[in-house]
């Protein structure tokens, strides 16, 4: 059961897309799915279909793409949006794991800074700059 007030707007707005669809589509899609969206939808909810591509929810959308994936993709897109999905998947990992690293490499040359600051303080403002870019050189 959709419990949300816009996830009941999101299939309204999906289940217009599905009734359009090309009869041959339509038949593709389980009816059990199509009867889940029918009651739970908010039959209250009006919209122009025609202005949906433009102001279509972010649900709706998922909604649709997960129909589409699994019901009316062809074996090969099918393997294009996995593919799609996977490379998401890593590049978020990556990019996480990157922010992390700079993070901590962050916070080492703040505390050698600090330490070098407190251990050396005749070192001129230059010297510390140079010292600073060797440290992070002799890392990488």
């Amino acid at each position: 059961m959709v419990d949300t007030n816009l996830d009941r707007k999101a299939l309204k707005e999906a289940y217009e897309v599905i009734i359009r669809l090309s009869n041959e589509d339509y038949k593709k899609i389980p009816s059990k799915i199509i009867k889940g969206i029918k009651e739970n939808m908010d039959d209250g909810y009006e919209f122009e279909y025609e202005e949906l591509e433009n102001s279509m929810m972010p649900e709706t959308r998922l909604i649709l793409a997960t129909i589409y994936t699994k019901y009316l993709a062809s074996l090969e897109e099918k393997s294009v949006i996995r593919q799609m999905i996977e490379t998401e998947k890593s590049e978020k990992y990556y990019k996480n794991k990157a922010v992390n690293k700079l993070d901590n490499n962050a916070n080492d040359v703040v505390v050698q800074s600090l330490a070098l600051m407190q251990v050396s303080p005749k070192l001129g403002f230059f010297d510390k700059i140079i010292i600073k870019i060797k440290n992070i050189f002799n890392r990488g």
